[in-house]
């Protein structure tokens, strides 16, 4: 799991995620199979060059946003890594480019225009209020297969 600054809100909710679906279809957390950096280009690539090389080889990856699923694509394209025969790819945003990229790929969208809606709704609230504690609100993401996971 390529999963960004461990420390924000959505890495520790993935996380959780990701650890409930390893409990569910019972799978051991193992915790060297995460990896966790600064949201730029050469962290991402050390992150992602750094999973790649485990042993025994990992199948899947679940990647924090289109910039890390964009340069992971990049680095298994130069290795010949096979998308998904030898790995598979599931992304977490659905950006248009994720159904134009050369392996398609499976990604867990987000309502944008509701997240926008909530966002204001909070910072007017926090406007008015501002001692008011700090609102964490979880929207809901459905999957859309694509050829990334052997669709």
């Amino acid at each position: 799991m390529l999963n960004g600054i461990e420390r924000t809100s959505s890495a520790k909710s993935r996380l959780i995620g990701y650890k409930k679906s390893l409990d569910f279809n019972n799978i051991s957390y193992d915790e060297k199979l995460i990896k966790h950096y600064f949201r730029n280009p050469i962290n991402i690539t050390q992150s992602i060059e750094e999973l790649l090389s485990l042993e025994p080889k990992i199948d899947s990856v679940f990647a924090y946003d289109y910039l890390t699923t964009s340069i992971l694509f990049k680095i298994i394209r130069k290795k010949e890594i096979n998308v998904p025969g030898d790995l598979a790819i599931i992304g977490f945003e659905e950006e248009n480019l994720a159904q134009n990229n050369y392996v398609p790929i499976t990604t867990l969208s987000q309502d944008i225009e509701k997240i926008g809606k909530q966002a204001i709704e909070i910072l007017i609230k926090k406007i008015k209020q501002p001692n008011l504690r700090t609102i964490n609100k979880v929207i809901d993401t459905k999957i859309i297969s694509r050829k990334s996971c052997g669709e």
